[in-house]
């Protein structure tokens, strides 16, 4: 939810500055400093969750069985997947 706001409160800037409500410009400005506020109060709440090592191992064993890609850090095809894997379960634990 808080990058929904942070995504409200920059359209609301964005309409400010390209002009759009003449008869009362700061009411975006209000609006889009509320939701940042609000954006902000939530990310301080949340708790960053991290990887364990069974998730690790977990995306090498994805990359080595599931793509069958042999074990080779200079392989971009190996590292992509590898980093892949990783990048969804970040998502995976901190979004959902």
């Amino acid at each position: 939810m808080s990058i929904s706001v942070m995504r409200q409160a920059s359209d609301a800037i964005v309409n400010v500055l390209a002009g759009g409500d003449f008869d009362n410009p700061l009411c975006d400005l209000k609006q889009a400093a509320l939701a940042l506020r609000q954006a902000i109060a939530e990310a301080e709440k949340r708790e960053w969750v991290g990887l364990t090592e069974q998730d690790v191992h977990d995306a090498f064993q994805f990359t080595e069985l599931i793509k069958q890609l042999s074990f080779d850090r200079e392989r971009p095809e190996w590292c992509e997947n590898f980093a892949a894997y990783l990048e969804a379960k970040l998502k995976e634990k901190n979004d959902g």
